[in-house]
């Protein structure tokens, strides 16, 4: 019974981390211009704190909050991308769904595109070269294994559309040994809690 209780806190907990992500990549590089005469843009409302939850995941959360400040307009319409491994397998399916739920709460549009199979490495490099050329404001993606996605994501930094890692981790130093001297933006990799961005 208790790993279905930590099953359940962690697929109540997705939704709002999806919601953080989008958020993150709505704000960063995105606050609002002042021309003068004109009054700011409302704030929009906080996103609320899950309940019930541990008290450490309640933690991590308010310091993700934290580092998303400040928090970009809702409703925008922007549109991103989405890379997931596989549809063919019912957790990336339960990724895609909350992905789309977290779309519709933050007012942006989402598409969600995947490999047709679990180790189809070259199919899911293709297709994230296929979203690069779409006109995304930035991309979310979760790799088959660390070097696959390289390329795309170079390819994307390039191009200027803002790419995040959810899931299994790409291997930041191929991504920064690859694009190096050929890319306008950098990436910059943080941990929670450290400063910079």
């Amino acid at each position: 019974m208790k790993k279905n209780s930590f099953v359940t806190r962690f697929l109540f907990l997705i939704p709002a981390l999806l919601a953080a992500l989008i958020l993150a990549l709505l704000a960063a590089g995105c606050g609002p211009v002042k021309k003068e005469g004109s009054t700011p843009a409302p704030t929009p409302a906080p996103v609320p704190a899950a309940t019930g939850l541990n008290p450490r995941v309640l933690e991590m959360e308010k310091a993700l909050l934290a580092q998303l400040e400040p928090l970009p307009q809702l409703n925008t319409g922007d549109k991103i991308g989405a890379l997931v491994i596989t549809l063919a397998n019912p957790f990336w399916v339960g990724i895609k769904e909350s992905y789309e739920q977290a779309a519709r709460e933050l007012g942006v549009q989402v598409e969600v595109m995947a490999a047709p199979t679990e180790g189809d490495k070259k199919s899911q490099l293709e297709t994230l070269e296929a979203m690069v050329a779409k006109d995304y404001k930035a991309l979310i993606v979760s790799p088959i294994e660390p070097f696959n996605l390289v390329p795309g994501v170079v390819k994307a930094t390039q191009r200027g559309i803002k790419v995040v890692n959810l899931g299994p981790p790409i291997n930041k130093d191929e991504v920064v040994k690859n694009g190096q001297d050929r890319r306008p933006h950098s990436c910059k990799f943080r941990r929670p809690g450290q400063a910079g961005g």
